[in-house]
């Protein structure tokens, strides 16, 4: 299988400050890290081959019960070895956009907001490498691997990316939905080929997994 191989100089500028994802890391990870999500069940999709798309609904979440919410910045997973290098695959200008193009998505369902209320639910996007027990069979993780390591050319079998959403209560943290989206290798040689192409499918894959997550009660097609 021919690899997928970013320039030298394109890894290495994407590793500059960033935040962390606040999930438990482990490189071998347990049960307890997958049912983060909630008892994710797999959607049947049609948006393409290598993709799939797991998600979770709390019962509990009435629809319009929140008019507000709250846009979290995207987390990357860079490897647990080193937390001053933490890799951002975005400049600040690519920041920028993707929470612009995510207000613009909720915009008419919610207001996007900065504090926590009991009217208001928070958004986190997680971007990150996994391993899973078998990439044809449900969502296994068994280790987070490094962005950069899945785009240099250096994957690990039954690797993916994934792509979360986690719409949380902002005042309790209770949740209320979530969805995983893991795209595979193959896929992956065929839509990135550049930081450029990358931006533009975690766009992509973020606002599709927001919807998701949000059960269509906050978004609609």
């Amino acid at each position: 299988m021919q690899k997928m191989l970013l320039p030298l100089g394109l890894v290495t500028f994407l590793f500059i400050g960033c935040a962390t994802n606040n999930k438990p890391i482990s490189n071998n990870l347990d049960t307890n890290y997958a049912k983060s999500y909630g008892d994710l069940t797999e959607v049947n999709n049609r948006l393409s081959p290598g993709v799939k798309i797991f998600s979770y609904n709390n019962p509990a979440w009435v629809k319009g019960k929140y008019t507000n919410t709250i846009i979290n910045p995207v987390v990357f997973y860079s490897g647990e070895s080193s937390q001053t290098q933490i890799e951002m695959y975005f400049d600040t200008n690519s920041r920028i956009e993707l929470q612009q193009y995510l207000t613009a998505l909720l915009k008419d369902y919610l207001m996007v907001v900065s504090k926590p209320a009991t009217n208001a639910t928070s958004l986190k996007i997680t971007v990150t490498g996994a391993k899973l027990v078998d990439a044809s069979d449900g969502y296994t993780p068994v280790k987070l691997i490094p962005v950069s390591q899945l785009l240099s050319g250096e994957p690990e079998q039954n690797s993916v990316l994934e792509i979360s959403a986690e719409i949380r209560d902002s005042i309790s943290g209770e949740l209320l939905g979530s969805s995983v989206i893991t795209i595979n290798e193959e896929k992956l040689q065929q839509d990135v080929r550049s930081q450029e192409d990358f931006v533009n499918q975690v766009k992509l894959w973020s606002a599709i997994a927001t919807k998701y997550a949000a059960n269509y009660k906050v978004v609609n097609d």
